[in-house]
């Protein structure tokens, strides 16, 4: 924004250290409970006597409804629930602290700086599937939550994926401490030629990463900037999803070519975000969600490089067409019968930031929209197209005015209007905030549509919404950090749910993993 608004230039700095959530106090007395379940659980007596214990404990830590416990489920159950539930705390990232502008991480930060840098899964090798294997681990297999370990090893999954980011950073260590180290030494085990070669590769990608680091110089580019020398130019991006290449800081940052997202490997995880988000309606509802609405920010760009985008031409049932630079200029609409489910509808709602920015992304958006609603197919194997003739039917709008999809505040402005109503307490129900939400965010983009008045389209389009998606894809946010996450997706929810009638449920998608995407229910989330 600064850059854009003011041509400044801009002095990038490191992100926070993150380092592991792990266990304490009473969530380490849980798991301890649950590894002696593990080997109790074929001795009745000793097992029935842990049962009593273990869900007494999941109620002092305040787990029960996070598990989603009732008073009928088997012990097996609540035992494999707690388990999931403590292996996502204990492997989740957590700021360190703040960054202190010049200062370098050093010592242990050093370590979980790296470890934090190479555990987002880039293609091969994989650092975390490589150091898995030689662990003799399956690492989709822990992700999963599959219990294939625990008789076998005795520790859960969350124990083993703990243990495995323990190992990552001792080898970090030895290859920054001990170069001349063998990996037999490093891991205690003997390692396979196909392994020390994988071991090779990363072990040179930290060598990098640590020199990127040490070539750092903030406060030196800071006070050049100030006598009027020149700053180099850096690319930006979150260096915890892999993107190393920033490094080092203290330079000019820019952003990125904008035609270039989706690129191949968001187009893979929208893919899977898209899959997952239909099976846990379809599990939950017994149906396949007909719209979706959607908050699109720009950190979906700029940071995830355009998994949700990707994910929305998925329902859509079009795939991007990638030009030998890697631009996304086109796409191509995917038969049915490729996909083998109906076309879903998508609403709308992007940040105001993502508008101002990368237009070229929800022009093509709405480019294939128009594309798949004028397909001669039939109204249960479209949504789009049934519900634009639903939309035309009953207000008598055009058809062009009945397939706009893409939605934000009036031009200039940045507010959903419902987190200021909510800060304000200037509301009384769910439908004050539906009005308000519609009011502010009723003005409709597209190609060539630039904030055209369509108030009356998007509660139409909001009215067949069946449910509301958002999405994290790093550590370092969350959705209790900004206003704009319970403004926006709360308000395009609370807007969904007057307009349809319906309990329209908000789903948050997780692609921290991006090889293991999930799709939660907000509560959980």
């Amino acid at each position: 924004l600064a850059k854009r608004r003011s041509y400044a230039s801009l002095v990038d700095h490191m992100q926070t250290v993150l380092t592991q959530g792990g266990l304490y106090e009473g969530l380490e007395e849980l798991d301890n409970l649950l590894n002696q379940y593990e080997t109790a659980k074929n001795d009745p007596a000793r097992a029935h006597a842990l049962q009593h214990l273990i869900i007494d404990a999941v109620k002092d830590v305040n787990l029960d409804k996070d598990m989603h416990i009732d008073h009928d489920m088997p012990l097996a159950d609540v035992v494999s629930r707690a388990h999931e539930v403590l292996s996502k705390i204990r492997n989740t990232q957590i700021q360190d602290g703040m960054h202190i502008f010049g200062e370098l991480p050093e010592g242990d930060k050093r370590l979980d700086f790296i470890s934090s840098i190479i555990r987002f899964d880039t293609g091969d090798p994989s650092p975390r599937r490589t150091i898995a294997r030689v662990m003799g681990l399956d690492l989709m297999d822990l992700l999963k939550n599959q219990d294939k370990y625990s008789d076998e090893l005795g520790a859960s999954n969350g124990a083993l994926l703990e243990r495995l980011e323990t190992i990552t950073k001792h080898f970090i260590w030895a290859v920054l401490n001990e170069p001349d180290a063998s990996y037999n030494v490093i891991f205690s085990r003997m390692v396979s030629e196909e392994d020390c070669r994988d071991l090779d590769s990363i072990r040179g990608r930290i060598m990098d990463i640590n020199t990127r680091i040490d070539a750092s110089l903030e406060i030196d580019s800071l006070l050049n900037g100030f006598s009027g020398g020149y700053i180099p130019a850096g690319p930006s991006g979150l260096i915890s999803r892999g993107h190393e290449e920033v490094l080092p800081t203290g330079r000019n940052f820019y952003s990125l070519d904008p035609f270039k997202v989706p690129t191949r490997v968001s187009w893979r995880v929208g893919q899977r975000l898209a899959e997952a988000l239909i099976a846990k309606h379809d599990r939950e509802e017994g149906s396949i969600p007909e719209n979706v609405a959607f908050y699109w920010m720009a950190s979906d760009v700029m940071s995830a490089d355009g998994e949700m985008f990707a994910e929305m031409l998925t329902l859509l049932g079009v795939e991007p067409v990638w030009l030998p630079n890697g631009q996304v200029r086109s796409f191509t609409i995917t038969p049915l019968e490729k996909h083998g489910r109906p076309r879903i509808d998508i609403t709308v709602r992007s940040s105001g930031i993502l508008r101002d920015n990368f237009s070229n992304c929800y022009e093509l958006l709405d480019e294939a929209v128009q594309a798949v609603a004028a397909l001669d197919e039939p109204s249960e194997m479209n949504y789009v197209r049934k519900h634009a003739k639903k939309n035309m039917e009953e207000s008598g709008s055009t058809w062009r005015d009945a397939t706009l999809r893409v939605f934000s505040s009036r031009p200039g402005t940045y507010s959903s209007g419902v987190n200021l109503a909510v800060l304000a307490s200037a509301w009384k129900d769910e439908a004050d905030l539906a009005d308000i939400f519609v009011a502010w965010n009723g003005y409709a983009y597209g190609k060539d549509i630039q904030g055209q008045t369509a108030h009356t389209q998007l509660a139409a389009s909001l009215s067949t919404v069946s449910v509301t998606f958002n999405k994290v894809q790093s550590d370092e946010y969350d959705l209790l950090g900004c206003c704009c996450y319970f403004g926006t997706h709360g308000g395009i929810t609370a807007a969904a749910r007057h307009y349809s009638g319906n309990e329209v449920k908000p789903y948050y998608g997780d692609t921290r993993e991006p090889e293991n995407v999930e799709v939660r229910d907000l509560s959980d989330e």
